[in-house]
């Protein structure tokens, strides 16, 4: 394999005249190939200088020898050619790409040592084929870049069979076309978009709004003659029609009458959420509990919200893209009226559920502020006011604002859509130590209820501006009410897009419930020795424990575990994977006429914020003190509590439409997304500048 690139149909050597050991210390610079190795066609051949060559003595020991070799080439094209095919035999041999020491001496080819290249991201189980499978890192989009739980795993496969099945395709958990598992990551594979000019097109467009980091290489990768040769077949028409013209009508609808159509949604939600309590009642053994799992991805999860949420979505922004591309025809003649400008409308949007539950636990520190104990609290070590509050020990008023905060959005966690990830409810940490943060934030004018009404004011007032110079340029109320007229969508149904994962949230955190119930009597009985333990299974091997087959299952759940606290020290992992082992890592890099201190990504969110720079990897494991600049990996809806006393934000992955950015834009946060190696070249204590406008951050000191 490549090691640069993971490429698996690559074979590179290195090679140097004398003992290895001049190039393995780094004494010497040697010559490189790459070689195609099913071909043995030389891809790369470039000549080092070799100048230093060590040989041995015939008393023992080695001497050095000084000399120019830059015009010799170390191997025979030949001798090349060898080497590829040994690689390929000890490849074959030990079942995974090697790492070989080898020699020539007296004429003769020595294989020294070879061992498995550690270095290599692991590819899906179906990307060694001779089709590219292009696969688009699902933890990138969603914030969440560890490893998943096994029956995690399994819950995101059902997920996206649930959606399958929206295109009548006749898929389960167990076989899926859209979801593969590599290093215990989910996967999406968009090959089959890729190879059709239509779903080209729809992928260009979409994915820089996710992931503009990754979105240069997806348009190189367009254009790799081995994604050739897709058409749109008559029968996949077929399957997406009903689905097309499901969504067309209901867009249709948000868009002329877009509160009702929110209210509808929201009992249909509501509706569904209750046939999932009624059926986790009944559900009583694990087998039931299973069959409730199964039942809820296909019928209750994606396959059930996408169609009543994503028509609403769509009408909100895409009333907001209109208002935008507006705004550029008017400010030609109007300064104050830009693209830029009307991101406004999105600030302290209604409807947004994540921005209630925020502002919701900034009122938990208001009551916490008012108690006498505030001052311990604060000051408190977290870890052990978790337990107190576990064990009912906080002051009374302490105790019942934290219950009833983690009562209504208690199911929530890091990396939550991981379904064997615990909840807030479980390890309170997180929350306290936001809480905390609050109870430090001294300025008044900070308070995250008054900038929510301020942003509010400034979404009025940026609508009428664009009322007004719609009116003037188009010399007739007609274009205000226009302006108006999208305005009010966009205030209406662009809140609804944190709502699809907050009520998938929801329905996850009956299921783990339900699940955790029969993890405790499987310790009970001694199978197992922890509830969760049961989540460190696959779906498949619950199905038979249910049914009392032997087996050492506490083994099994250790060696898991083991393997997940491995994959947790993985850094850093591709953006996108393709099946030929090719990893793609980087994010956005500087332009060419930046100067050498540049860090650059996507803005996503107007500003400019100056502070302290607090990397932070686990929001579990952090204090955010007020106004300093959160830099992260990613961030999902668990991080958010740190959103209320940031005063900027950079992300390692996420574009336009991730969910930190819009909960950013709804904070008037600025924020930059999709910097390449924030975590790395940002350190805390440093002092930047964010510009969420540009997408460059400073170095100030």
């Amino acid at each position: 394999a490549n090691p640069w690139t993971g490429r698996r149909a690559e074979t590179v050597i290195d090679a140097t005249f004398g003992l290895g050991e001049a190039l393995v210390s780094g004494q010497v610079e040697p010559d490189h190939y790459v070689v195609e190795s099913e071909s043995g066609v030389i891809l790369e051949k470039r000549l080092g200088a070799k100048a230093t060559v060590m040989r041995g003595k015939a008393g023992g020991g080695v001497m050095t020898i000084e000399g120019e070799n830059s015009q010799r080439q170390a191997l025979s094209d030949a001798q090349i050619g060898m080497l590829t095919e040994t690689g390929q035999r000890a490849a074959a041999l030990f079942g995974s790409p090697q790492d070989i020491e080898w020699a020539f001496a007296g004429g003769e080819f020595f294989l020294l040592q070879s061992r498995p290249i550690t270095s290599l991201f692991p590819l899906p189980a179906s990307g060694d084929d001779d089709n590219l499978r292009v696969y688009v890192s699902l933890g990138a989009i969603q914030g969440v870049l560890g490893p998943f739980t096994p029956f995690g795993q399994d819950l995101i496969r059902g997920l996206f069979a649930g959606i399958a099945q929206l295109f009548r395709y006749d898929a389960s958990i167990y076989d899926q076309p859209l979801i593969d598992t590599a290093a215990e990551r989910p996967w999406v594979e968009v090959s089959g978009a890729l190879r059709t000019p239509i779903g080209r097109r729809i992928f260009l467009r979409a994915f820089p709004l996710v992931e503009p980091g990754a979105a240069g290489a997806a348009r190189k990768l367009v254009a790799d003659p081995r994604l050739d040769g897709g058409v749109v077949r008559l029968n996949s028409l077929g399957r997406i029609a009903p689905f097309a013209f499901g969504l067309i009508k209901s867009l249709l609808r948000a868009l002329l009458r877009p509160e009702a159509a929110a209210q509808e949604v929201h009992c249909a939600v509501e509706a569904r959420i209750a046939a999932v309590e009624e059926r986790m009642r009944n559900a009583r053994t694990l087998d039931e509990r299973i069959d409730l799992c199964e039942w809820s991805c296909y019928n209750a999860l994606l396959g059930f919200l996408i169609p009543l949420y994503i028509p609403l979505i769509l009408a909100g922004y895409g009333s907001l893209v209109l208002l935008q591309r507006l705004a550029s025809a008017l400010g030609r003649s109007d300064s104050e009226i830009s693209p830029q400008r009307v991101l406004d409308l999105t600030r302290s949007l209604p409807n947004n559920v994540t921005t209630e539950m925020d502002l919701e636990m900034w009122q938990v520190a208001e009551r916490i502020r008012q108690d006498s104990a505030a001052a311990a609290f604060a000051g408190s070590d977290a870890d052990r006011l978790a337990r107190d509050f576990r064990m009912n020990r906080l002051p009374a008023s302490i105790q019942s604002a934290l219950s009833e905060f983690l009562d209504r959005y208690g199911m929530r966690g890091l990396a939550e859509i991981d379904f064997g990830q615990p909840r807030w409810r479980e390890q309170p940490v997180p929350i306290i130590r936001a809480l905390q943060s609050y109870l430090s934030m001294a300025d008044e004018s900070a308070a995250p209820d008054r900038v929510f009404r301020q942003g509010q004011q400034a979404a009025a007032q940026t609508t009428e501006r664009l009322a007004a110079a719609a009116t003037r340029s188009l010399r007739s109320p007609l274009g205000g009410h226009v302006a108006r007229w999208l305005a009010r969508r966009v205030r209406a149904l662009a809140g609804l897009r944190e709502s699809p994962k907050f009520t998938l949230i929801r329905a996850v955190d009956l299921l783990r419930s339900a699940m955790l119930e029969s993890g405790r009597d499987l310790v009970r009985a001694g199978v197992l020795e922890r509830a969760d333990d049961l989540f460190y299974l696959r779906m498949r091997e619950l199905k038979t424990l249910a049914m009392n087959a032997p087996g050492d299952w506490r083994a099994l759940v250790r060696a898991r575990r083991a393997a997940e606290r491995n994959e947790r020290r993985r850094r850093p992992v591709p953006r996108l994977l393709l099946g030929d082992g090719t990893a793609i890592f980087a994010g956005l890099s500087a332009p060419a006429n930046a100067d050498g201190e540049a860090v650059v990504g996507s803005g996503v969110s107007a500003g400019v914020a100056e502070g302290a720079a607090r990397v932070v990897f686990n929001p579990a494991d952090a204090t955010l003190h007020p106004g300093e600049i959160l830099v992260c990996p990613g961030t999902d809806p668990s991080w958010t509590p740190l959103f209320l006393a940031a005063g900027g934000l950079v992300m390692e992955v996420g574009g336009m439409m991730t969910h930190g950015s819009v909960v950013a834009r709804e904070y008037g946060i600025p924020a930059v997304v999709g910097v390449d190696r924030a975590t790395e070249r940002l350190q805390t204590g440093q002092r930047v500048r964010v510009d969420g406008g540009s997408g460059r951050v400073d170095i100030l000191e």
